[in-house]
């Protein structure tokens, strides 16, 4: 899990607005999750909570999740120049793109699993993903420019490959010109390693992971 807290946190400095964190319902799991204290999430929160934010977590489709669907909003498949309406994660019991959009938007205080980053963020879906293949740099691409287009403020990449390809590069730099944040994760190299495409590009924030002792992971 540590390997997105990082990525994330950037949504909650983007917030318009705080709100509650706390109910009379704590969340069961909140005090083994090192990283919101790692990342000072908690401080965070006095300022914003992402309220008014909307990210777009481009994966395997996010949800439904009882700790989640409250911020899920209508989301998109895009698979082989294919656009259906819907999101789901094609492996919901294990699926990555619900992780990741837990991580960024678990709702906060409901007394179900764990809180996100930014727990009143909104999460807009976008599944490049099918069960078992990897994505096309092309839907990736297309997902991109949907998710600018769908007004998101921050756009979210828990994916990569080892070489640029053009129709990302180009959605990259789309999404900039919009005002647009794109956070990748750098990969799982470890810290001898270089930093996957596209977290490679000028236009991305790269976010590597760190261990509990904050050595890169």
């Amino acid at each position: 899990m540590s390997i997105f807290f990082a990525a994330v946190v950037a949504v909650v400095s983007i917030g318009f607005g705080a709100a509650s964190v706390s109910a009379a319902i704590a969340d069961p799991l909140i005090e083994q999750q090192w990283g919101l204290t790692a990342i000072g999430a908690r401080e965070v929160w006095n300022q914003s909570t992402g309220v008014g934010v909307t990210v777009a977590v481009i994966d395997s489709g996010s949800g439904p999740h009882p700790d989640l669907d409250a911020n899920l909003l209508p989301g998109r498949s895009i698979i082989n120049d294919d656009e259906t309406s819907g999101a789901n994660d094609v492996n919901v019991e294990k699926g990555h793109g619900t992780h990741v959009a837990g991580i960024v938007a678990a709702i906060n205080g409901n007394g179900i699993g764990v809180s996100g980053v930014a727990p009143n963020a909104r999460i807009l879906p976008l599944r490049v993903f099918r069960a078992g293949e990897e994505s096309n740099p092309s839907d990736v691409a297309r997902a991109i420019r949907f998710a600018v287009d769908s007004g998101v403020k921050v756009i979210n990449l828990s994916l990569g490959g080892e070489s640029e390809t053009f129709p990302i590069r180009d959605a990259l730099r789309y999404a900039v010109d919009h005002n647009v944040l794109v956070v990748a994760a750098a990969g799982n190299a470890s810290a001898s390693g270089t930093p996957r495409w596209p977290a490679a590009d000028d236009n991305t924030l790269a976010v590597t992971a760190i261990d509990e002792d904050k050595s890169v992971a």
